[in-house]
């Protein structure tokens, strides 16, 4: 149960390359919590009748474009 994971290693002794991500995968994931930031972040802060909705959704924008 201890030790290194099955493939880690070659029968050298020299570890094994960790293959690449998916670049599409991560792209996706990243719009799917910035839209569901959306959800969260305005509609959950006001009750949709402030004006204020409109300021935090772009700057819950803003912020994720920065990060």
């Amino acid at each position: 149960m201890l030790g290194p994971r099955t493939g880690k290693y070659s029968k050298d002794g020299r570890a094994n390359a960790i293959p690449g991500h998916s670049i599409t995968l991560a792209a996706l994931g990243t719009f799917i919590l910035w839209f569901g930031r959306f959800g969260f972040n305005p509609g959950s802060t006001l009750s949709g009748l402030d004006e204020k909705i409109g300021y935090i959704a772009i700057n819950t924008n803003t912020a994720a474009a920065m990060g």
